[in-house]
């Protein structure tokens, strides 16, 4: 009788292929150089690593194909449940790799990172967020409907109120 509630051992399984998951990207700007580079990604259960060959570059005034790229980049997130982080240099980094830049710190000063997200696990909306800036940690935010919005015009409206916004401050 005591046997019938014995603890079983927990069996991991293979991960879901049809597991629903926030789909990500990240969205580099540069529009003084019309050039924007999009990051296809990984999502290891919230966090996100850049996936390696998975970097797009458009131009920052090509409204359509910058929706395109988006939208590419976001069908091409994975979710993967196990990632070791510790064999990767920062110089792997896939934007920064794509860019050509010589520094890390050059590239990070001359980009806009945006991170374009699922709002929840069905991505029927994505949030485009900018980084942080001014005294108090502001961040823009714009929510793109999936189906019906447009990735590129979002992106270069809050790109161009995050450098009206931070000339500002």
């Amino acid at each position: 009788m005591f046997g019938l509630f014995k603890k079983q051992r927990a069996q991991t399984a293979a991960p879901d292929p049809t597991r629903e998951f926030f789909r990500a990207c990240n969205v580099y700007c540069q529009p003084d150089a019309d050039q924007v580079i999009i990051a296809a990604v990984y999502n290891h259960g919230g966090l996100m690593a850049e996936k390696p060959g998975g970097a797009t570059i458009v131009k920052f005034s090509d409204s359509a194909r910058l929706h395109e790229a988006v939208r590419a980049a976001l069908e091409a997130c994975e979710y993967e449940e196990d990632f070791n982080y510790s064999d990767h240099k920062k110089s792997d980094w896939p934007a920064y790799r794509a860019s050509g830049y010589k520094t890390i710190k050059r590239f990070e000063a001359e980009f806009i990172r945006l991170l374009v997200k699922g709002v929840n696990e069905k991505n029927l909306y994505y949030d485009v967020t900018t980084p942080k800036f001014g005294e108090f940690g502001l961040h823009l935010t714009i929510t793109v409907n999936a189906y019906g919005g447009n990735y590129g015009e979002a992106i270069q409206y809050i790109v161009e109120k995050y450098r009206s916004v931070g000339a500002r401050l």
